[in-house]
């Protein structure tokens, strides 16, 4: 009996440990569905009072806005700078060295969502890093 369950705890480790591997084989999505294309880009600067008690410092990060015929993607410019970086650099097999950056070189986003819309299909998607 002992060495059923044993069989049993090894199957199911070498199962998750294999999915594992495979969950995290690409960071970044190197070949994505391209279901429209961009015919007008809007730069936002988005402003905003953290501190109720401290209004004169607001803090501010740029947005963007892609519109296409069928299609808009709504997000943080540096979200998609680390993006587009990030996927050239794990293309060329840099990807460690632009993970393992110090904070001062690294690109950082506040908001890290992306808000795509369909407009045919009247439907919007809320993606969360």
């Amino acid at each position: 009996m002992k060495s059923l369950n044993y069989l049993k705890k090894l199957s199911l480790t070498l199962l998750f440990s294999m999915f594992g591997i495979f969950a995290f084989a690409q960071f970044f999505e190197q070949n994505p569905k391209v279901i429209d294309t961009a015919d007008l880009l809007v730069t936002y600067s988005h402003s905003w009072k953290e501190d109720t008690l401290n209004l004169g410092f607001p803090a501010q990060e740029d947005m963007i806005l892609m519109l296409g015929k069928k299609t808009s993607q709504f997000m943080s410019k540096n979200l998609y700078l680390f993006n587009e970086e990030g996927k050239r650099l794990e293309r060329e097999g840099k990807l460690k060295e632009y993970l393992n950056r110090s904070d001062s070189e690294m690109i950082w986003a506040r908001f890290l969502y992306v808000i795509f819309k369909n407009y045919p299909q009247g439907k919007s998607l809320l993606l969360t890093e």
